[in-house]
């Protein structure tokens, strides 16, 4: 297991769900794999998100939200807005998970130190129905908050020695 995870949430199935899954597929097709991190599609996660991110010092989850906004629109979120759920409304058909499971790691002493959340505003959740055209376009400015996240987790990790 690698420290850094990066990873896709969501259900190719479902519209937009699918973003999460269809950017890390981009990401680890267009890369040379790196030492430090580990490139996953975890699906529609529920009770395992937890093993899933446990024992990793950096986190990046890509998901699709419901929300207000525009389509396309993307939003940060980190561990502290997560775990505090300031955020105001449920960020993705997956947040509660990913609350409940930092929570519990968190109580575990095995939580990651840093996590992102980077979620798209989706405009389709239809079974059999493709990425929107909205969200397609917002992906290349989602994978670019992907990597400014990657770096700002080994800046973060390489000041705390880890």
């Amino acid at each position: 297991m690698k420290p850094i995870l990066i990873a896709g949430i969501g259900n190719m199935l479902l519209g937009d769900d699918g973003v999460g899954p269809a950017l890390v597929y981009d990401y680890a097709h267009r890369f040379e794999p790196e030492d430090d991190v580990d490139i996953e599609d975890l699906g529609t996660p529920g009770l395992e998100l937890a093993s899933d991110i446990a024992f990793r010092e950096a986190v990046i989850l890509i998901d699709a939200m419901h929300s207000a906004s525009d389509p396309g629109t993307i939003r940060i979120f980190s561990k502290d807005q997560i775990l505090a759920r300031t955020v105001g409304h449920r960020i993705g058909s997956h947040t509660a998970s990913l609350a409940d499971a930092l929570e519990s790691l968190e109580l575990a002493g095995i939580a990651p130190h840093f996590v992102a959340l980077i979620c798209i505003a989706g405009q389709s959740w239809e079974l059999g129905v493709p990425i929107s055209s909205a969200v397609r376009i917002a992906m290349p400015d989602a994978m670019e908050a992907v990597y400014a996240s990657l770096r700002i987790a080994r800046q973060m990790l390489s000041a705390h020695g880890m």
